[in-house]
């Protein structure tokens, strides 16, 4: 859908006749118009919407590429997600006996974990973790426990942001109505 359609859609929502709002500030002129307010609060308010929608009312997923995968000899695989990366819907290595659908935070205590020498309190393929975490570079990953050295990606999903590209963006139907009410509220703020 083109961003002009869902910043019309907001001004109604406001009580604003999207035919008599501005376009545009020009130049010259001392702050924004509330099209262009409403324009940049679009993104964030989109992101925050599919996030908040229950994962089995979006449509949209892509599939997650294993670029970049790597498995290190002790069990721990580390794989570097997409930049429009918002959630992920499911992940199993070839030897996993199940998908992941949960990724824990890096703080959680089971990361702690991981490095113990008593196995049974490690991830393995019957049950499988998944965690947030950060390349060297800074980027967003995940990192897989327990994975042997020769495992690969078999199946992967996930949600990309929002994100306004060339006058279009991308919200799941499931999260529109909420995407909306989120920028109305965060204008009447």
């Amino acid at each position: 859908m083109t961003t002009d359609s869902v910043i019309d859609d907001v001004l109604l929502l406001l009580g604003e006749d999207p035919e008599l709002c501005l376009h545009s500030s020009g130049s010259g002129a001392c702050g924004l118009t509330l099209r262009e307010r409403i324009g940049r609060e679009l993104a964030p308010c989109a992101s925050r919407a599919v996030a908040d929608t229950p994962r089995m009312q979006l449509t949209g997923w892509r599939r997650l590429g294993s670029d970049g995968l790597s498995v290190d000899a002790d069990g721990r695989a580390l794989l570097p997600l997409p930049a429009d990366f918002l959630s992920l819907f499911s992940l199993r290595m070839t030897s996993w006996s199940h998908p992941v659908a949960e990724v824990l935070g890096a703080d959680s205590w089971l990361r702690r974990l991981q490095g113990n020498r008593w196995h049974g309190l490690r991830g393995s393929p019957q049950r499988p973790l998944v965690f947030a975490t950060v390349t060297d570079d800074g980027s967003p990953a995940l990192e897989l426990f327990s994975c042997p050295a020769e495992d690969t990606l078999a199946e992967g999903w996930y949600m990309p942001a929002p994100v306004p590209a060339d006058g279009v963006i991308e919200i799941p139907p499931a999260a529109y109505r909420r995407c909306l009410g989120y920028i109305v509220e965060t204008l009447r703020m």
